[in-house]
């Protein structure tokens, strides 16, 4: 085994030899032009200017000011005083349809001079702040003290919230929130409130018409009394001249009865005295 490791490493040996002899110059060449790229690099380093940098810097903690800057006024004017709030407190509608919901609103400062913005957010899930916007619209100018109501219709159930806009110029945020509405759609429930509501619709819309339907019901039932007497009497009044005609009927007969009679008896008589 070692004999032929040996023979293995001779060879190798023997290959390398001859692969050296052949490219000994080219070898030769490569050295040459390491060493020659060495030497200018050298040299040039060696021959350069040497330079040196410092540098020191410091922090400094502070605010600048460059100046101020007021808030846009679509109405070029102050504050009108106005100060507008919601009313109410959250609301939970049962419905499976589209639904009309409303906020109040009331300016507790000053008449406002102008309108004002709102808008409407949804949620299916959670706080509607962080939904999506729905709708918007204007809030016309509301005297001091007095409310308005705000509406929108709902097409689907979920959490729904009024986002108000302050008269520009006031001091506060800008903007107002409103309390939460909760549309949940319950079919069966809701089937039964719509039901109840339309009862109650109509007897609102009419309070008297049970007492004037039971009135009229009255005075109808009285009159058909009236003429089913007068019937009555009318129909009493026929059997009695009924039966007062077959009287005389019968009394007319038993007297023709009797006249015959009589007429027979005559004619019995004068016959015997003959």
């Amino acid at each position: 085994m070692q004999e032929v490791i040996k023979e293995v490493i001779r060879i190798r040996a023997s290959r390398l030899n001859k692969f050296k002899r052949k490219n000994k110059k080219l070898l030769l060449m490569i050295k040459i032009l390491a060493i020659w790229y060495i030497a200018i690099f050298t040299g040039s380093y060696l021959s350069s200017n040497t330079s040196a940098y410092f540098s020191s810097t410091s922090e400094v903690n502070g605010v600048l000011q460059a100046g101020t800057w007021e808030k846009e006024n679509p109405d070029n004017g102050p504050w009108d005083k106005s100060s507008l709030s919601f009313n109410g407190n959250d609301q939970t509608i049962n419905s499976c349809s589209t639904t009309n919901i409303s906020v109040d609103i009331k300016n507790s400062g000053n008449n406002m001079e102008g309108q004002a913005s709102y808008e409407v957010y949804y949620a299916e899930n959670g706080n509607p702040k962080k939904g999506v916007k729905v709708g918007e619209g204007t809030i016309l100018a509301i005297s001091s003290n007095d409310s308005i109501s705000l509406s929108y219709d709902a097409e689907k159930p979920g959490n729904y919230k009024f986002k108000a806009y302050q008269r520009p110029g006031h001091p506060g945020q800008g903007e107002l929130w409103s309390q939460t509405i909760s549309i949940t759609c319950d079919k069966q429930s809701d089937a039964s409130s719509t039901n109840d509501g339309k009862d109650t619709d109509k007897n609102q819309d009419n309070p008297n018409k049970t007492d004037s339907d039971q009135s009229n019901l009255d005075s109808q039932q009285n009159t058909e009394s009236k003429q089913s007497d007068k019937q009555n009497n009318a129909d009493n009044q026929s059997d009695t001249s009924s039966s007062k005609n077959n009287a005389e009927k019968v009394e007319s007969a038993e007297n023709a009865n009797q006249q015959a009679n009589d007429n027979s008896q005559n004619a019995n008589k004068d016959g015997a005295n003959k």
